[in-house]
């Protein structure tokens, strides 16, 4: 039995291939994400290209270049730090902890409060929660950034 496989959905699929090796191995050049994905070379170009003009990704010269080297330098590619804002809520026996991730993956804050989280109506621990979250936003000046997950 065959099934019949939308476009978009390999695109969409291709897209979070670059993007997961790009979360495990850190900035990559072009080539070095065709060797992990096994994406051709073309495909991998459009899909970064595309996700560039987005602001989701970032592209840039490594640090070191070698002088006598020949050809184009490899530009690497990684996550747009700025692009999105991701947050993590650790809810425990009297403990609410919130983090704040840019997109790129790089920690910018964390604060916890110590809360008899038991006692409290479900209400009043989103609602901690949300001023947890507010309140880190605005620490690191993040607070008028929307938070694209949680």
């Amino acid at each position: 039995m065959s099934s019949i496989v939308r476009q978009d959905d390999v695109r969409r699929l291709n897209q979070f291939g670059i993007l997961r090796a790009l979360r495990r191995h850190g900035p990559l050049s072009r080539t070095a994400l065709g060797s992990l994905t096994g994406l051709s070379p073309s495909t991998v170009t459009v899909i970064t290209n595309s996700l560039i003009e987005r602001g989701v990704l970032t592209d840039r010269l490594p640090e070191t270049t070698t002088v006598n080297k020949r050809g184009r330098p490899q530009v690497l590619i990684a996550p747009n730090g700025r692009h999105a804002t991701v947050a993590t809520i650790r809810l425990a026996r009297g403990l609410v902890e919130a983090s704040l991730f840019d997109y790129a993956g790089r920690e910018l804050g964390r604060r916890e409060l110590r809360r008899r989280t038991l006692s409290l109506a479900p209400e009043s621990i989103v609602r901690l929660m949300v001023e947890l979250i507010d309140g880190l936003a605005e620490e690191t000046g993040r607070s008028g950034l929307s938070i694209l997950r949680i």
